[in-house]
């Protein structure tokens, strides 16, 4: 038999259902094993890996998301592949401090923006009062092109300047209201972060408009967003920063457009920049918790975050198949508005 490399991936479990567990064979892509375990204990992975080994399969290497029982059961079904784990993990266990202050700042930063500016930007002109088409059995009849009337009137040119100055008061407060809905997806799409960046947006354009025509709704709103801007700018700063280390750890991590690496060649580049930031983690109390934590995350993966680097072939992360089953989630909802699977 020739070489064989893995992919072990637990699904997120539907509303208090077992977790779905998915063997996935690398070279072929074929899924080898399948199953809902009811617990993550060694014991269950053993058991469930087991059949694979007694094929006769010569497994090298194994991915995994690094589940505390997971470790030990591959050691002892395949004890000579070479285990790795999932760098999408690493980086998301990495940021969890990070997204809870970030979540945090985005529920402090939309509730003063509500407080600030809310009644402004709820208002919203209607386009029409009436009902713009309808179809099906009786639909609504098409009424052909009104005459132009000769005599019609000249379009007033100071109501056209009015009627597009009031379109874009309508466009700003929309794209606030937008903005105010941003959802985080950890580690890199944090929601705080991105909802301070576009309100600041949002504010640069305000200023530019109210250069050449200081509308009182503009210079209301440029008012709101800067208080409520400043409410959180220090934790805004911390929290930047600790989120600019993440993407420099993955870029670190990255293969593509860089010579290429051993896995200790690697490792040793991750410590260095870790070994650079330390004195930058020092500048709050804030940032020398998310330093504690990437610090300890690395130091609990080192084992096998460096595992792709050495085994040609074997990909950085397994979330290959996790997307599949999102995409098979979001077709169910489209199709028959039930949200997962009874």
């Amino acid at each position: 038999m020739g070489r064989q490399d893995v992919v072990v991936d637990g699904l997120m479990p539907e509303g208090g259902e077992p977790q779905l567990w998915v063997v996935r064979e690398l070279q072929t892509g074929l899924t080898l094993r399948s199953g809902w375990l009811g617990q993550e204990a060694k014991e269950t992975f053993v058991h469930f890996l087991r059949p694979i080994a007694e094929l006769g399969l010569r497994v090298t290497a194994v991915l995994t998301d690094k589940q505390r029982g997971l470790v030990p059961a591959v050691a002892a079904v395949f004890p000579q592949a070479k285990h790795g784990f999932c760098q999408i993990h690493y980086l998301k266990n990495a940021a969890k401090p990070l997204a809870q202050a970030d979540q945090a700042m985005k529920i402090t930063l939309r509730q003063q923006v509500r407080d600030e500016v809310g009644l402004l930007i709820r208002q919203e002109q209607a386009e029409t009062a009436e009902v713009l088409t309808v179809t099906g059995l009786l639909p609504s009849p098409v009424s052909g092109e009104p005459a132009q009337n000769q005599d019609e009137a000249v379009p007033d040119p100071l109501q056209t300047v009015r009627q597009e100055r009031d379109a874009i008061v309508q466009d700003l407060k929309r794209r606030i209201r937008y903005v105010l809905t941003f959802k985080a997806r950890p580690p890199f799409c944090l929601a705080g972060i991105e909802m301070v960046e576009r309100l600041a947006e949002v504010e640069s354009c305000l200023a530019t408009l109210i250069a050449h025509y200081a509308d009182p709704q503009l210079v209301t709103l440029s008012r709101g967003l800067q208080v409520a801007r400043q409410c959180i700018q220090t934790e805004y700063g911390d929290l930047r920063r600790a989120a600019d280390w993440l993407r420099s750890i993955a870029d670190l991590l990255d293969p593509e457009g860089k010579l290429a690496r051993s896995g200790d060649e690697v490792r040793h580049e991750l410590w260095a920049y870790l070994d650079k930031i330390r004195p930058e983690s020092q500048l709050s109390s804030k940032l020398q918790s998310f330093y504690r934590t990437i610090v300890h995350t690395t130091a609990n993966y080192t084992a096998g975050l460096f595992t792709c680097y050495d085994v040609a072939g074997l990909p950085r992360t397994n979330n290959d198949r996790e997307s599949e089953f999102r995409d098979l989630t979001r077709r169910l909802l489209r199709t028959t508005g039930q949200k997962g699977l009874v």
